[in-house]
């Protein structure tokens, strides 16, 4: 069995699609051929058909696309060949049916030279969807190399998989320490505002600071903290730089 693919004008979507290789003439070459794709007159290839345009790249050759009907195998084979063509593609007229072709005699396979498919009506339905004029290129691939690329795309396209899967929980995770940051950000802030300036007048109903047991003084500036306790403000400050967990209350322990 072996895979070819369909690319017209080189440049658009490849389409896959099955053949399989007759039972005479020389087998594909390993690495495959790519031809340019020609319909033959008569379709059939039952009598002697038109030789094929010179092709402008001198690398590529003419693949005959030939319909099942009316003679041989070997017959539609050896116009083709006779009228120049590299390679034989025999199409069924029965939708996607593979057939093995075979040929009569030994003196019959021995004057085929080139290699010949047989493959599904698919082929013939391409070249009729494609506009008049352009011309069509086939690809035609051995299945074992046509599944070690299939292997090497399925490979790679799993390694495209495992980089979107992890792109995809890499901002999931960066959107969550995003939100837990700015949540943070927010509690330290509502904290913070709790947390007053006041300015020391005498007849304030403050008297002593806890921490250095002073007694408050005229103009000092004094942090009013959200449970309410009151103590200087660079005696609070040096309190809260030595607490290496949340911030507590000197008194209360109440968390500010």
């Amino acid at each position: 069995e072996v895979f070819g693919y369909v690319a017209y004008n080189d440049i658009s979507k490849c389409i896959a699609y099955e053949a399989l290789p007759a039972r005479f003439g020389p087998p594909l070459p390993a690495e495959g051929l790519t031809e340019y794709l020609m319909r033959v007159i008569p379709p059939n290839s039952c009598h002697a058909i038109e030789n094929p345009p010179a092709p402008r790249k001198t690398s590529k050759t003419y693949i005959a696309v030939i319909e099942r009907r009316n003679c041989s195998f070997a017959e539609k084979v050896l116009h083709a060949q006779s009228a120049g063509y590299k390679t034989i593609i025999v199409y069924n007229v029965d939708p996607e049916k593979l057939l093995t072709m075979m040929a009569g005699g030994k003196e019959t396979k021995q004057l085929i030279k080139i290699p010949s498919l047989f493959a599904g009506q698919l082929i013939s339905l391409h070249l009729e969807r494609t506009s008049q004029g352009k011309k069509k290129v086939l690809r035609v691939l051995p299945a074992k190399h046509y599944l070690d690329l299939s292997q090497d795309n399925g490979k790679m396209l799993k390694a495209v998989s495992i980089v979107q899967d992890f792109r995809a929980i890499f901002h999931i995770v960066y959107t969550i320490m995003a939100t837990i940051s700015i949540m943070i950000g927010m509690s330290l802030y509502k904290r913070a505002c709790k947390i007053n300036l006041h300015v020391y007048k005498q007849g304030d109903k403050y008297e002593t600071c806890v921490i250095c047991l002073a007694e408050y003084q005229e103009g000092e500036c004094l942090k009013i903290l959200s449970c309410s306790h009151v103590y200087h403000s660079t005696c609070v400050d040096t309190w809260f730089y030595t607490q290496s967990g949340k911030k507590m209350c000197p008194i209360c322990k109440q968390v500010v």
